[in-house]
């Protein structure tokens, strides 16, 4: 219940080949569907053509708009079908795709489930994510570094990101960015938190 509490506190601050990809509407509602041939545990491995990625950008924008409401979110969150799609695109290859599913997990990561589901299967997620935010081009890295700062109020998530030494280095290194006092302070937010992950593990 503590830890429930603390990240709600938190966070409030704060090669699978497609068969289809379709979105549609009805109403207030938009559900966008990357059906799969394959299992979602080789998903990390698709790469889309430009034309269906171009498919994809349109969809995100369409759910990143309805996203802003909160209870829309709720129910897009509720059907289940969320987050699986947003994690494969962040395999693709136009940067707008790969931010727009990343704002999007943004928003969906105040909600406990989301972020717990991050951790799950060893936190395989969550690292593609700590990826993008240490290799990726300078806008992907900051919407993952946000992220995942949504993701350190979850207990178990906070100590995949604090393992990651490569991480704790970019994380240093940006913290002396003055080009970019938004992303320096991001970083900065961060570390406090795994901060305090790193004093638990040493009491």
């Amino acid at each position: 219940d503590d830890e429930s509490s603390s990240f709600d506190a938190g966070a409030a601050a704060a090669d699978t080949d497609a068969d289809a990809i379709t979105c549609s509407s009805r109403g207030s509602s938009t559900v966008t569907t990357i059906s799969s041939a394959h299992s979602s545990s080789s998903s990390w491995h698709r790469t889309f053509s430009s034309k269906r990625e171009k498919i994809i950008n349109l969809c995100l924008a369409i759910l990143d708009n309805l996203a802003d409401d909160l209870k829309v979110r709720r129910k897009m969150l509720k059907s289940g079908q969320l987050l699986a799609p947003l994690l494969v695109c962040l395999k693709c290859k136009t940067t707008d795709c790969i931010v727009r599913s990343l704002l999007l997990l943004r928003k969906a990561s105040l909600f406990e489930e989301v972020v717990a589901e991050l951790a799950q299967n060893n936190g395989k997620a969550l690292r593609a994510i700590i990826r993008l935010a240490t290799e990726g081009e300078a806008v992907i890295a900051d919407h993952a570094l946000r992220l995942l700062f949504n993701s350190s109020f979850y207990r178990e998530c906070r100590k995949i990101i604090t393992n990651n030494q490569e991480l704790i280095d970019v994380l240093t290194s940006m913290t002396r960015n003055k080009d970019s006092p938004s992303s320096c302070q991001v970083c900065v937010n961060l570390l406090k938190v795994l901060c305090l992950e790193m004093l638990e593990c040493m009491l």
